[in-house]
């Protein structure tokens, strides 16, 4: 399908305006002219006449600081739809999805986390309308660039870890302070909880919340900073004799156990994050061993067996058993809930570099999204505030 020139048009308009140019970036119109050869040497043949007819407006977002760039090929813009390649803001958005502040590691052996340019609040509803992150891991093969330090180890070959399918690049290849990636399919754009649980297949969680805790779900689609630890199907019917000698009312405080408040914490920083709470008020602690990672709330524990699945409003990670911890606590979750909103409230939407335990963290902080650690969670893996009242909504 062609792109119809309007939609394309303000696609690269907002694209370019979505961030401030923050230094001088040298020469623009050798910068662009350079920027469009390599294009056309990658056979990008599409994105560099895009790029061509609004250089003017592409220069400031992708000239100053390094970016990490995910170009679809030729045939991957053709692939889309014409409902997608005819609505203006889903094109837009989608470029901007496919644009990373920052660098990919080479020798990194677990998910590596950066910050898209995407933060419309249509699309992204995170903490400090802080903008949308991509996952990633490495091949660990990397090239030399002699012309700029701070990008001087590029892996050479990047895979994109989606909800439901992973994109593998075919191509890699440098301009001045742009890595960029050569994939075969356009980035889809995270999608919101229920979309993800669907799409995941995570039926037994939602069925198990619909019938339960029908009010969370709901709150859960509309807080602005959510992180959910989702057993399988496989975890719900292994648990359901243990979950049929509870109530009601206990079954929903399992439920809500296994969600934080108002905070999104991704693998990279859950290695030392301490003890967080969650949203029926219980304390929840996680740790690593050789057998893998392990999320842990009073007597219960679960191995992470996925983790980072971004959705539009935090992040989902699939654990292969059912927390089942009934404690409430409605006051410590309301007390959680408060100081992830207040934190939130703090960061910044546009960021840069990796999300990781000790460098851009949501917050800045040493707490995921409020917390962070040193240790990196992720070797041991295989592949807001409108929550601080579930626990009373949940019973209203």
């Amino acid at each position: 399908m062609k792109f119809s020139t309007a939609a394309i048009t303000a696609a690269l308009f907002a694209l370019a305006s979505a961030q401030n140019s923050t230094g001088s970036g040298g020469n623009s119109t050798q910068y662009s002219a350079g920027l469009l050869q390599a294009l056309q040497a990658a056979n990008l043949t599409t994105l560099a006449s895009l790029a061509q007819s609004n250089a003017a407006t592409l220069l400031p977002l992708l000239q100053n600081g390094n970016h990490t760039v995910f170009a679809p090929s030729n045939e991957a813009f053709a692939a889309l739809p014409e409902n997608v390649t005819s609505n203006q803001a889903l094109v837009a958005n989608t470029l901007l999805y496919h644009v990373y502040s920052g660098n990919l590691m080479s020798n990194g052996s677990g998910h590596q986390i950066l910050r898209s340019a995407l933060n419309d609040s249509m699309y992204v509803q995170l903490p400090g309308n802080q903008s949308q992150v991509g996952v990633f891991m490495t091949n660990g093969n990397s090239s030399s660039n002699g012309n700029n330090s701070s990008m001087s180890m590029m892996p050479q070959q990047v895979t994109w870890i989606g909800a439901t399918q992973n994109v593998t690049s075919t191509m890699a290849t440098q301009y001045q302070n742009l890595n960029v990636y050569v994939v075969p399919q356009v980035l889809s754009i995270p999608m919101n909880l229920t979309a993800t649980a669907q799409a995941a297949g995570l039926t037994n969680l939602v069925g198990a919340l619909q019938q339960y805790a029908p009010q969370a779900v709901p709150a859960l689609a509309s807080a602005r900073g959510v992180t959910i630890f989702a057993p399988v199907n496989a975890a719900f019917q292994a648990a359901m004799s243990a979950i049929g000698q509870l109530n009601q009312t206990q079954i929903a405080d399992v439920l809500l156990n296994h969600v934080l408040n108002g905070t999104v914490a991704y693998s990279t920083q859950l290695g030392s994050a301490g003890n967080l709470t969650t949203a029926g008020g219980a304390p929840i602690s996680f740790m690593t061993n050789s057998t893998g990672a392990f999320v842990m709330t009073g007597n219960a524990t679960a191995q992470i067996i996925r983790a980072d699945i971004p959705i539009s409003n935090g992040v989902v990670h699939l654990i292969g058993s059912v927390l089942a911890n009934a404690e409430s606590n409605p006051q410590a979750a309301a007390s959680a809930a408060s100081s992830a909103s207040k934190a939130g409230a703090s960061q910044t939407g546009m960021q840069t570099g990796a999300v990781t335990a000790t460098g851009s963290s949501p917050s800045g902080s040493s707490k995921p999204s409020s917390g962070a650690g040193s240790l990196d969670i992720t070797k041991s893996l295989t592949l807001g505030g409108a929550l601080a009242a579930v626990g009373a909504l949940v019973f209203a």
